[in-house]
Formats: C-alpha cells, structure tokens, sequence
C-alpha cells in the first residue's frame, strides 16, 4: 500500500511493506518530487525534476519557432486546478485532456517510480487529503470524486482517502520517532 502526499507544490510517498513503512526516495535529491508534469508531442511524460530539465531542453530546442507550444506542454499546481469546478478540459497537441487525466498521468508516473523503488506492483493508496477541499460540502465530495477518477487513471484500483496530519503522526508512531 502506499501512502501519497500529493500537493501543489510536491510529492512524496511511503510504501507499507508487511508493516514497514518506508519513505521511498523518488525525487532526484531525496524523497520529494515537484508536483510537474511534462509533455512532449511523441507522447513521453516526465515529472519532477526531470520536467524542468526537459521543459528548459524543450525551450532552448524549439525558440526559433513560431509555435513552440503544439510541441511540448508543462503544467504545474495540478492540484490547485481540481479546486475549480469549472475546469474541466485542456486541449493537447489538438487532443482533450480531462483534468483527471492530466492528474492521473502526473500520478502514474509516481506511481511507476514507486512500484520500481518498492519492486512491487501496488494498486492500493491512501491519498492524505486537507481537512476540507472546499467550503460548500457539495464541492468538497465532487472534488474528491475528480481526486478519486485521477488515482484510477493512474492505475490505482483500490483509493482511500486520509487526513494528512494522521499519516504524519502513523509515520512518527511507527518509526518511534519524537514530533
């Protein structure tokens, strides 16, 4: 199972093995990994630090063109637009995007990266989630809901949802650390 602390900004994830629970190092300096999804017109996707790098390879390479942006696409803060309900599609290389595809494509590559650190194919995620996603109850269940058909798309078949200062404080207890 994994633990997914999916935020605007970053990304990290725990994987609970037979009741260890380790934080897995996905990012390219540690365990964090920005939370940004790069995309070429040849279909390859990459995320965190590598999306930078490529976003900027991707720039220098296409400048003296008209349209550099029918080749490649960057986004960042993800999350931060599943907040807007009104959000529901972006066009790519003349293609629609769901926003929860867009979502599920950023996790997937979490998700790879992990099942590659973990050696496991896991299909099982508790995602840590704020208190509330929205003020109105009905915006809070929806936002959930477009949370949930992103984790799927990602290849999660089974998603649960956590307050995140539980998972911080499992995560202390469990590792006996001092908070």
């Amino acid at each position: 199972m994994y633990g997914i602390d999916y935020g605007t900004s970053n990304t990290v994830v725990t994987s609970d093995q037979s009741g260890e629970v380790e934080l897995l190092q996905l990012g390219s300096n540690g365990a964090v990994v920005p939370s940004l999804l790069y995309v070429d017109v040849d279909g390859r996707y990459s995320i965190g630090d590598t999306a930078i790098a490529e976003y900027g390879s991707a720039l220098e390479r296409w400048k003296d063109e008209p349209v550099i942006y029918d080749k490649f696409r960057f986004f960042q803060a993800l999350k931060f637009a599943l907040k807007d309900v009104s959000f529901e599609e972006t066009l790519i290389f003349g293609e629609r995007w769901s926003l929860e595809r867009l979502v599920g494509e950023f996790l997937r590559q979490i998700k790879a990266k992990a099942d590659s650190k973990s050696r496991e194919k896991c299909s099982v995620a508790i995602i840590g989630r704020p208190v509330q996603l929205s003020e109105k109850k009905w915006q809070d269940v929806q936002l959930q809901e477009r949370f949930r058909d992103a984790c799927k798309i990602a290849g999660f078949t089974d998603v649960h949802f956590g307050l995140i200062a539980f998972f911080w404080w499992l995560f202390c207890i469990k590792k006996q650390m001092k908070y």
